[in-house]
């Protein structure tokens, strides 16, 4: 099992961007700023690649959007 230390903000906000279909790309740059949390830049590739992934953080940072992303 791979573990991502904590403290480590994972890849920017262009990488993540790069990652996502067009529409959902847009809706971000809309709605979030083209800007994402911590928790979301360390998950969302890791999601992407197909790895099971488990968010710990807190309330309201993001855990949710990054498993439908």
């Amino acid at each position: 099992m791979e573990k991502q230390p904590a403290g480590q903000d994972g890849h920017s906000d262009e990488e993540i961007l790069g990652l996502l279909d067009e529409n959902v790309r847009e809706w971000c740059i809309r709605q979030l700023e083209g800007r994402f949390t911590p928790p979301q830049r360390m998950a969302v590739p890791l999601i992407h690649d197909g790895k099971n992934v488990l968010i710990c953080s807190p309330t309201g940072s993001g855990k949710t959007l990054s498993a439908f992303l």
